[in-house]
């Protein structure tokens, strides 16, 4: 389910999400691949946050998933090393590992047990396709748009609005406001963390919208198609 990128539990999502029932879907209209309103901006960013890296913040990439559930790019695993008194299976394959490096776990992973995610991997990929299709559309050529960007160190200041807004980076890209926000994504130019606000400079309001939309739904069908495949496989 999306929910408001205030929530932190958007910070737990992974991409099989786009297959529930998202905020701005009507319940008689979610068996039929439409919708009736336009993504809201803090959709867009739960969006686009579900296929980054934790901890190296660009789209994930040849992702692995721990034990304890979270997924992050293979090159961002730390350094393994030997484990000591293990009290359950201490095979040799079992003898390395590394500490995990998401806070919320901070348990010791055997790095036997991490492995790629074929599953999230298929799914990134149809995702990344529909965004470069999106991005392919002659229709984009005509629209910009001002990403505003909040880094997570000044929303913990946002008491100070004055100083938090002097340090907002603002940046125009071509593009509705998904297709703006994984080009900045993929740029490595939006932390996983951090928070957006939009402003269109085009004069095409509307077309923006429809775009926006088209491109949702195309990323959006194409994962549930992977989706779907992979639970026929099983």
């Amino acid at each position: 389910m999306f929910m408001s990128s205030e929530t932190p539990e958007a910070f737990e999502s992974r991409p099989s999400d786009l297959t529930s029932h998202p905020a701005h879907e009507a319940d008689g209209e979610k068996s039929h691949g439409t919708t009736s309103k336009p993504i809201l901006a803090d959709q867009v960013r739960a969006v686009i946050r579900l296929i980054q890296c934790r901890k190296c913040s660009y789209p994930l990439n040849d992702p692995v998933t721990l034990p304890c559930g979270r997924s992050l790019c293979r090159e961002c695993l730390p350094e393994s090393r030997t484990r000591e008194h293990i009290s359950y299976p201490a095979t040799p394959a079992r003898l390395q590992g590394f500490d995990c490096p998401f806070p919320e776990c901070g348990k010791q992973h055997a790095l036997s047990d991490t492995s790629a995610d074929v599953v999230l991997s298929k799914a990134i990929e149809h995702f990344r396709n529909a965004i470069l299709q999106g991005q392919s559309l002659e229709a984009l050529d005509s629209i910009l748009t001002n990403v505003s960007i909040q880094d997570e160190d000044e929303r913990a200041v946002a008491g100070l609005s004055s100083m938090a807004e002097r340090n907002h980076k603002s940046t125009l890209v071509r593009g509705g406001k998904l297709v703006a926000t994984y080009t900045l994504a993929e740029q490595g130019e939006l932390k996983y963390a951090a928070e957006v606000s939009f402003a269109e400079v085009s004069l095409t309001g509307d077309e923006a919208a429809l775009v926006d939309e088209a491109v949702f739904m195309q990323v959006k069908e194409s994962v549930r198609t992977e989706m779907d495949c992979q639970r026929l496989r099983r």
